[in-house]
Parts: structure tokens; sequence; C-alpha cells
């Protein structure tokens, strides 16, 4: 019975991803004309004017999306793309001291995972801004390090996807991963300054947890098919918490949910 209750859960999980692309409709890759071919590299910057704080979104549908810190500018960008319909939208919006600031894949530009092609996104924030993060990948594998940004709260969202975020430890507040099929890891190391939030929710697929040995955490895993492995980690029901618990001015407190898969959850 478990094997059949597996089969369906993937199957399902398949079905749902297909309708979001839209590989059922009449808009359908196979639909449309093909642009592919020559890759495309380009370049984009955005400065931060006088924006004291950022609204950031991301959303794309299918390709690579790395993330990281460094850039002089609000953001500093890299798009690599082989279709002229997947050319990324950049707009930024100041509202007082306030910028708004959205990286997207035009919508409807690619209805399904289509084997050999490139859309390779690299994107390079400021580190002295204060920003809010929202991330949707469809199908592709990320990379998100915010470990040395000034993010206070972070959601992301994946389709069919392997996701690796390393957290901001001086500033998040907040964590919020939704996760289809696929790897999630979430690495947590860092000297916190303030209490964090984390949920974490996941389909098909594993979900790795990084934390520091030093900073008091508390876990609660629900999971549907699959086994939890937390070693050094006392365990009560569905509870977890490591030695600091109780003991640091600072909690990381998380919330697991997997459907199928497993949970891992390690110190350093």
């Amino acid at each position: 019975m478990k094997g059949l209750a597996v089969f369906l859960v993937v199957a399902l999980l398949i079905v749902g991803s297909l309708y979001a692309f839209g590989a059922f409709s009449e808009d359908s890759w196979w639909n449309r004309d093909k642009d592919g071919g020559t890759l495309r590299t380009e370049q984009k910057t955005v400065g931060r004017g006088q924006a004291l704080s950022a609204d950031v979104t991301i959303d794309q549908a299918v390709g690579s999306l790395d993330v990281r810190g460094g850039a002089s500018s609000l953001m500093e960008a890299e798009f690599k793309y082989d279709r002229d319909s997947w050319k990324p939208i950049v707009d930024f919006v100041l509202s007082g001291t306030e910028g708004r600031l959205s990286v997207r894949q035009p919508k409807n530009s690619v209805t399904g995972v289509i084997g050999n092609v490139h859309n390779d996104w690299s994107i390079v924030f400021n580190q002295e801004i204060p920003m809010t993060m929202d991330v949707t990948v469809g199908a592709g594998d990320s990379n998100i390090d915010l470990s040395d940004l000034q993010v206070t709260t972070l959601a992301v969202q994946t389709g069919a996807s392997d996701t690796e975020i390393k957290g901001s430890p001086s500033t998040m507040r907040s964590i919020d991963v939704k996760a289809g099929v696929g790897k999630v890891v979430l690495d947590l190391t860092g000297d916190w300054k303030q209490d964090v939030a984390v949920q974490v929710r996941g389909g098909v697929g594993s979900v790795e947890l990084i934390v520091p040995r030093s900073v008091g955490t508390v876990l609660d895993v629900q999971r549907g098919l699959g086994g939890v492995t937390a070693t050094g980690f006392e365990k009560s029901g569905n509870t977890y918490s490591n030695s600091s618990y109780g003991t640091t001015s600072t909690t990381i407190r998380i919330d697991v949910s997997v459907g199928v898969g497993s949970v891992s959850i390690t110190q350093r």
C-alpha cells in the first residue's frame, strides 16, 4: 500500500506541475514558434537612488538561478537565455525611500520543461540595503546565498527544483519555503542576532537543514512517507531540540512538513 500511495502522490504532483506550466493548453510549448538557438547574454544594473530599503521579487519559470551579495548598485545581474521570448523584465519603482524591484520571466513565455535549453540568471544585490525577498522558481536549480545580505524576510516557492538557501543571520526574522518536487537544502549557520521563524513545506523530495550548534534550535517535523535523521537532537514526539535550546538569547524555530521524502537535521 505504501508503494501505491507514493505512486499516486508523485503522479498527482507531476500532473499538477504540468497544468501549472500550461502544458495542456493551446499555448503549450509545442504549439509555439521556436525562437531558440543563439545564446543571448545581457547585463542589467539597477541603481539604488534614494532607496534605504527594498522589496525584491524574482519570478523565473524555468532555468537556473544564482543569488548572492556583493553589488555596489542595488542590483547587478547577468542573464543568459536562448529564446527571445525569455528576455527577462526588470522593473524598479522608488516610493520615497523604499524601492520595489521586480525581476521576472514574461508570462506564458514558457509552458513546460523543455529539455536542453538555457535560461541562467545570476543576480547580485547590495549588502548594505535592508530588503524583503520573494522568489518563485518553476523548474530548475537555484542557489540563494543571502548570508552577507540584509534580508529581513524570505519567501521561496519552487515547482520541480533543487534549491539551496543560506539565510541572513544579521537581519532575518522569517523564512517560508514551499517546495513541490525536488531537494531543499537550508543552511542556517551563522551568528543570529534575533529569533527567526522558519517554515518548510515539501511535496516530494528531501529536506536538509543545517543549524548552528551554538544557537538554541527547536523543530516540529510532520512527514507522510519518509524518515527523519537528527543526530545530536533530543526527540519528544514530533519535536526535536538541540542542547543549546533554552540557553541562548536567540532561538531558531523550524516547522517542517514533507509529503514523501526524508528530513535531515545537522549541526555545525
